[in-house]
């Protein structure tokens, strides 16, 4: 930056002030992730974005306990692009896995979030994970389930958790995705012969579609049993 520049030299003193007080202010409990991040999440979520979300919230956290980032104002914007490099590499000791730099993005979403609401609560003066403009990575086509591995996996399946069965065969037939497999048993009209669905991006919302003949007996049976869920 050139000190002779008013913009560039106002824009050298508000980054200078920001980091003199990212450093310099004394941090107070209500300000730290652990205070209010899960508050926040329960009560802006419900099931089963919420799951989703707390799952993401915990390979946030891992990496922001790792680089000592306590509270929010500690954040800056070139540690969130190197979350989304951290993500990228296994760190087995924090319970991390690697995964694509796409995964990384959406968790990153996440944390952009959670920084607005920051700002909002005046825990940080601005958001460092905005306009970042990084780009995703080509999303790869993926292969269809071919009938002799559709075998393996229910065989397989033979000593899981009834709950994966269940699961299983619901995306099969209804060729939904698997977290929305999880659902009301008042959305399956037997007698009409249809399922509703509340589809990415839509979740407050219904979609209805015609029910495979192939689930009935399972949908009948789970009524049987007085249940109220799928699982």
């Amino acid at each position: 930056m050139h000190y002779d520049v008013a913009a560039e030299s106002r824009k050298a003193w508000e980054l200078r002030k920001e980091l003199a007080v990212r450093e310099k202010s004394p941090i107070e409990p209500s300000e730290r992730w652990e205070a209010w991040v899960d508050r926040f999440l329960e009560q802006r979520y419900g099931e089963p974005t919420l799951s989703r979300y707390k799952n993401s919230w915990k390979n946030l956290w891992a990496f922001l306990r790792v680089h000592g980032i306590c509270v929010p104002r500690q954040l800056s914007r070139q540690q969130v692009r190197d979350f989304v490099d951290w993500r990228q590499r296994r760190h087995a000791e924090m319970g991390c896995y690697e995964v694509s730099k796409n995964t990384a993005l959406h968790e990153m979403k996440l944390l952009r979030v959670l920084m607005n609401e920051a700002v909002a609560s005046d825990f940080c003066n601005s958001n460092p994970c905005a306009r970042l403009d990084i780009r995703k990575d080509p999303v790869t086509s993926k292969p269809r389930i071919t009938q002799a591995e559709h075998e393996k996996i229910m065989h397989s399946l033979e000593v899981e958790p009834e709950w994966m069965r269940v699961s299983y065969l619901i995306a099969w037939h209804q060729g939904c995705r698997f977290s929305e497999t999880c659902l009301p048993l008042s959305d399956v009209d037997l007698a009409k012969n249809t399922i509703r669905f509340r589809t990415k991006g839509r979740k407050e919302e219904f979609d209805q579609f015609p029910l495979s003949p192939a689930l009935r007996p399972l949908f009948k049976r789970l009524r049987k049993e007085g249940r109220a869920r799928t699982f």
